[in-house]
């Protein structure tokens, strides 16, 4: 897939699939399930996500389910949506949403970060796309990294 140069002089874009890794912790990886939808690779446990759990469920969920996570890491989702312009032009949004583990943060998820991204399926963390969207996964410390808690963000640990 390609655009001129004519084309991106006038802002057209082409979403790609991309991996945000910097440091020691592991991507999360994405593929789609059985019913062809797009999950991480994030265990939850028993935990359902929904229009009443916290970002506290979440994190102590991610935290107790996922080596090496833990309290004060970031999780962020890119969510992005591809498509044409009235004039046939290739366009896209992105939209970052995350969420910092706090086991004690009671502030509803999707509150916080919208439902996009931030759901359950079957005991994973479930993403999404729209129209040739792309998801991303993990990041951290306010600088593209997940930084164990150190909220400086210099140690840029980032998961994908």
């Amino acid at each position: 897939m390609y655009i001129t140069k004519g084309m991106r002089v006038s802002g057209c874009c082409v979403l790609a699939d991309y991996t945000f890794t910097v440091g020691s912790l592991q991507p999360v990886g994405m593929a789609l399930n059985g019913s062809g939808i797009l999950v991480s690779d994030l265990s939850l446990g028993s935990l359902v996500i929904g229009e009443n759990t916290t970002v506290s469920d979440l994190s102590l969920a991610l935290i107790a389910q996922n080596e090496p996570w833990e309290e004060g890491d970031q999780l962020t989702f890119f969510y992005g949506s591809q498509y044409l312009d009235a004039q046939g032009m290739p366009r896209a949004t992105m939209v970052a949403k995350k969420v910092i583990l706090r086991v004690d943060d009671e502030t509803p998820l999707w509150e916080a970060v919208g439902s996009e991204g931030f759901q359950s399926v079957g005991g994973d963390s479930q993403g999404g796309t729209t129209g040739g969207g792309t998801t991303g996964g993990t990041d951290g410390g306010g600088t593209g990294g997940n930084d164990g808690g150190d909220d400086d963000g210099d140690d840029g640990l980032d998961k994908d």
